[in-house]
């Protein structure tokens, strides 16, 4: 789930960057209008290390590997300020880890944090009030989506630029495996986000 470099056209690259760098720039804008940075950056590092640490649990799955994204509960949690998370976390992968690239740092970062901000804004504007079960069978389907969607967008960039030296045949067969290995994951992921949020100290720490 992470793109390297060399993979993409420099004017991909170039896009993601610029794309990335809007929801940075909203990032910051909100940052600078907040009175207590004292009771938000705290919040922003704590699912920075988590979103870190877990993305880089590898899950074998034969003849490839899958490790949690937690896509939706940094979007919910964090909001507005999720893809600067991401982006800081992506950013020490690549330099530490090898995870990903400098390069692709912006397409990896937009293939993240544009499906947390849908889980964001899905789950505060979706209000079902008066069934609870509704309301979880709510947020299992958002938790789930928002999982789905990042694996759907890192396997569609990478079908369509396959570089000319690979088999395409071979990667595109590859990438339908990927999103099949995905799916328990995206189950799970669809739980986590459902039930977590029933929690009230999760409720609190949420922007």
């Amino acid at each position: 789930m992470h793109i390297p470099d060399g993979l993409l056209p420099l004017s991909i690259c170039t896009i993601g960057y610029g794309a990335t760098s809007l929801m940075l720039r909203n990032s910051f804008k909100e940052l600078r209008k907040a009175k207590d940075l004292t009771q938000i950056l705290p919040k922003i590092s704590m699912v920075t290390a988590a979103f870190f640490i877990g993305t880089l649990i590898n899950i074998p799955f034969p003849p490839t590997s899958i490790h949690p994204l937690l896509v939706g509960l940094s979007g919910v949690i964090l909001g507005v300020y999720a893809p600067l998370s991401i982006f800081i976390s992506l950013l020490f992968q690549a330099i530490l880890f090898k995870h990903g690239g400098i390069t692709t740092l912006g397409v990896n970062t937009f293939i993240f944090s544009l499906p947390a901000l849908i889980c964001y804004w899905s789950y505060n504007k979706i209000k079902i009030l008066r069934n609870e079960n509704l309301e979880i069978l709510k947020n299992f389907i958002i938790g789930s989506l928002s999982t789905l969607l990042s694996v759907l967008i890192y396997s569609l960039l990478m079908a369509i630029y396959i570089p000319s030296y690979y088999n395409r045949a071979a990667e595109l067969s590859a990438l339908i495996f990927l999103i099949i290995a995905h799916i328990p994951l995206v189950l799970v992921e669809g739980l986590l986000f459902a039930f977590l949020l029933k929690s009230k100290k999760l409720q609190s720490v949420r922007f």
